[in-house]
């Protein structure tokens, strides 16, 4: 009797384990059972809704949003960058028409001839009054203060196209040139003088001589 009652504890241990690991094998049955019909169920319902047999398409409605909005940056991008590269862009354009044009050439440029026929006509304009370029010595602006015959208006001088030119020989022996211009200056008519000295630019006369 002592010996059955020494063998129970250990027969008692072994029956234990034996039932806990015939439980553990029956609740993982039942799950793997359990993951099986769950499954299944999911399987089926994909069949009959046809979901199963459904091919995935290329991209989501996000996908697509997303390349949308890509091409539509590039396409700005590009837009920017050709106004740029061109000067064009709505800034620059007209009602009733497209961008900017660039601007016409002259229907013929001028050549070398014309430029200069234009450069001698400016030079024939100037030199056609010959009391455009002097200047006067000290003595005949002091002598354009007095308010006599000597004080009529610079604006005389403009007239030098209708002068009179001649050559005067001075005491000196030096030629000068002479300018008369016709007109009439405090009441009187007469013309107003001009001698030039010999390198054509000082005038050391300038006086009014009515008649």
């Amino acid at each position: 009797m002592a010996s059955l009652g020494k063998l129970a504890g250990p027969i008692g241990a072994t029956l234990g384990a034996a039932l806990m690991v015939k439980q553990v094998v029956d609740n993982r049955n039942r799950i793997i059972n359990n993951s099986k019909e769950i499954g299944y169920r999911v399987a089926k319902t994909w069949e009959n809704t046809g979901l199963m047999h459904r091919k995935r398409e290329p991209f989501s409605t996000f996908e697509k949003h997303e390349v949308e909005r890509f091409k539509q940056e590039s396409q700005t991008k590009q837009f920017k960058s050709t106004e740029t590269n061109t000067g064009t862009g709505h800034g620059s354009r007209k009602s009733g028409g497209g961008g900017s044009q660039p601007p016409k050439k002259p229907d013929k440029e001028p050549d070398d001839k014309d430029r200069n026929k234009t450069e001698e006509d400016v030079t024939n304009i100037n030199s056609s009054n010959p009391l455009n370029d002097i200047n006067y010595t000290e003595k005949v602006k002091i002598q354009m203060e007095q308010g006599d015959f000597h004080s009529f208006p610079k604006s005389a001088d403009a007239f030098g196209s209708d002068a009179i030119k001649s050559e005067i020989l001075g005491g000196d022996g030096l030629k000068r040139t002479k300018f008369e211009i016709p007109g009439e200056y405090m009441g009187k008519k007469g013309v107003f003088e001009y001698i030039i000295e010999p390198d054509g630019v000082i005038c050391n006369h300038r006086l009014f001589l009515p008649k």
